[in-house]
């Protein structure tokens, strides 16, 4: 169940005032506000509690909580929800679209209106693309991306390779892949590289931002071009 918090109110920025730089999920499961700029992050107030995982994007925050979706503005309101019956998995946010996937549908949120597509294959990470959803799905073989148009139309797939524990997809293709303790980015193009960050959960809640946390503390991972950086978060969000 999605329990209200402290709502954000966010009032104009000047230039005097910190950049938002998008959302975390802090210790206490509550969605907070991300303000600053890299290798400066300081979480602001709650917007939501007990949230099982969010996507921050640019317009509007999609939050998902058991079977429920909540879409927020940018000050906190709720602009629309939805509920299943069964549980969402991964949410993801780009532009003016909100989308994401339980077992055997994703759904995408534009304007206020929800639109449901069957889908096969058990997903491990979704983004939206410029007219359409990408997927990773699962196979025994190894994991694959599969390229949806906007009528849930398979337009091509790709082999990816080895299964992992949880992964965050980039609309270009660009994978995070969490196997075991280790990380991975995977490029557009297929070349992987290993972040030497040990991680033990890794959330995305952004289209730009990954969230990770290890021995060392709690980290925002960046994507920049072919490479990734990360800096220290604090652990919990502001009242």
């Amino acid at each position: 169940m999605l329990l209200p918090a402290a709502w954000l109110a966010v009032q104009a920025q000047t230039q005097l005032e910190a950049p938002a730089a998008g959302c975390l999920l802090d210790a206490s499961r509550r969605l907070v506000t991300l303000w600053g700029v890299a290798g400066s992050l300081v979480p602001g107030k709650a917007l939501a509690a007990g949230v099982d995982g969010a996507a921050c994007g640019p317009g509007h925050i999609m939050i998902r909580a058991g079977n429920t979706l909540v879409v927020l503005a940018p000050d906190g309101s709720e602009v629309s929800r939805l509920s299943a019956t069964e549980s969402w998995r991964f949410v993801a946010a780009s532009g003016d679209r909100a989308a994401a996937w339980r077992p055997g549908a994703v759904v995408v949120w534009k304007a206020g209106i929800w639109t449901e597509t069957p889908v096969q294959g058990q997903w491990r990470a979704l983004a939206l693309s410029k007219d359409g959803v990408i997927g990773l799905i699962a196979e025994d073989a190894g994991l694959r991306l599969r390229f949806l148009n906007a009528s849930g139309q398979i337009v091509r797939e790709e082999a990816v390779g080895a299964q992992s524990q949880a992964a965050f997809l980039w609309p270009d293709g660009a994978l995070l892949l969490w196997r075991g303790e280790e990380l991975y980015f995977r490029s557009p193009t297929g070349g992987e590289r290993l972040i030497d960050l040990a991680v033990s959960r890794v959330e995305a809640v952004s289209k730009d931002w990954v969230q990770a946390a290890g021995p060392a503390g709690l980290f925002a991972l960046r994507r920049v071009g072919d490479f990734v950086e990360w800096f220290a978060l604090p652990e919990e969000g502001g009242p």
